[in-house]
Parts: structure tokens; C-alpha cells; sequence
């Protein structure tokens, strides 16, 4: 919104929630639970109707609210006032990308614990989580093949949720939750983080991003797209 000298100022109603959502996600909660607790509070979107997953989907995935403004492909870091962190957009950034590669994670009213970790034996696939209600009324969970779910080439059938689960916590007790095996991960780890040097890298990553940002303020000036934060925003990122 615009405040009293025309300058683009957050909205001290909507920020919140926008921050709320993107703190509720980023700590492990679904959408659909945070669309209902919206809903019941009488929350309403800017077209003045009820939150769906969809509208918060968007949100979710709107780099906006960390200051971004894109103009076709002209992107300005900094060019509007951030609402939400970097670090929680791309921890909820993580946790969508995850949520679609596995889409059981999102919509199952129980935990399946092998999720992104149980893959096919027939064919490699990703064997995701899967409930049935039986004649009896009785809700039933397992893991289903992606590939025999999709009726592709393979014809896996569906394994018990509890037993493949138990099955692969007593393979891990036996195999790695040992007294030898845990002192060689913890050695090879301390090893590991000894010989690598990570500021370097986040230091070049750091320089290309605000390099970037240089050419795309640029690329804006040249466009005749200006505001008042513009130059202010151009010393910041050469300093």
C-alpha cells in the first residue's frame, strides 16, 4: 500500500497473516489445517471471499513478500518492503517442492515414515503412502508403487504401512544404531566438516546474487522503471 509521501509501506493488517502463514507452513503445519483456522476466524481474501488451498499456494510461492518486484523479466531485489524472511521462503520453498515430489506428505491424516525414502523393487519408482476403507468401515494404510499407481509398466503390489515400517526400523536398530557404526559417522562427519571450507562458496554465491541484482536495477533504469528507493537501493548492492 501507498503511505502519506507516496512511498509503497507494509499494510499493517494483511502483513501479519502473510507472515503467519509462511511461519505456520515453514514449522511443519499443512495448509489445510491453516485454510480452516482462517476460515473459522472469519479471515477473508482481498476479493472479500473464504481462503482455499489454492489462494494460499499462491502466496506461498510468491517471492513478493521478500521484497522482490518483477516487471516481465525485470527483477529488483529490494524494490518493494519485504513482509517475510529469506531463510522461512526458502524453507517453505523446500517444504512444497518435497510436498509435490511426495504428495502423501501433504494429504495423509497419518505419518507414513518411509516417505522420499521406500522405492520399488520391481522398477525404482517412488512407492508413496495410500489409505482404502474397507466393507467393514475400517481404514486401512500402505505404500503403493508410483509407477503400478499410475498403471505404468510395473506391477508391485501394495505393502502394509506397518509392516514395511517395522520391518525398516528393525533393519536400522540392527545395522546402524550400533556403538561401532555410530562413532564411524560421527568420525567420518567431523572429518568432512574439517576439510570443508564452506565460506567461499557462500561468499561467491553472495557476490553473483548481488551482481545480478546490479544488472537487473540497471535493466529497470533503463526501462524507466524509478522509485524513490531505487538509488538507494543501487548504492547498497555496489557497496
Amino acid at each position: 500500500m501507498l503511505g502519506p509521501e507516496q512511498k509503497l509501506v507494509l499494510d499493517p493488517i494483511t502483513a501479519p497473516l502473510v507472515q503467519e502463514i509462511f511461519q505456520r507452513y515453514a514449522d511443519g503445519e499443512i495448509v489445510r489445517t491453516i485454510v480452516e483456522d482462517f476460515n473459522k476466524r472469519g479471515l477473508k481474501t482481498k476479493s472479500g471471499k473464504q481462503f482455499s488451498q489454492n489462494s494460499f499456494n499462491r502466496i506461498l510461492k510468491n517471492r513478493k513478500y521478500i521484497g522482490e518486484y518483477q516487471y516481465q523479466d525485470i527483477i529488483i531485489p529490494g524494490g518493494v518492503p519485504a513482509i517475510v524472511l529469506e531463510y522461512i521462503l526458502y524453507q517453505v520453498q523446500s517444504r512444497l517442492e518435497k510436498n509435490k515430489q511426495a504428495p502423501a506428505i501433504s494429504k495423509a491424516d497419518v505419518d507414513y515414515l518411509l516417505t522420499t525414502k521406500l522405492f520399488c523393487g520391481h522398477c525404482e519408482r517412488m512407492m508413496v503412502g495410500e489409505s482404502g476403507t474397507s466393507h467393514t468401515g475400517d481404514k486401512h494404510y500402505y505404500y503403493k508403487c508410483g509407477g503400478a499407481k499410475r498403471k505404468k509398466d510395473c506391477k508391485k503390489k501394495s505393502v502394509k504401512k506397518d509392516y514395511i515400517e517395522r520391518a525398516a526400523i528393525v533393519l536400522t536398530v540392527n545395522r546402524v544404531l550400533q556403538d561401532e557404526e555410530i562413532s564411524r559417522i560421527a568420525d567420518s562427519i567431523i572429518a568432512l566438516q574439517n576439510s570443508e571450507d564452506t565460506t567461499v562458496p557462500a561468499l561467491k554465491k553472495q557476490l553473483a546474487d548481488t551482481e545480478r541484482g546490479i544488472d537487473n536495477m540497471f535493466n529497470a533504469i533503463q526501462q524507466g522503471i524509478l522509485t524513490s528507493s531505487t538509488k538507494d537501493r543501487l548504492e547498497v548492492l555496489e557497496k
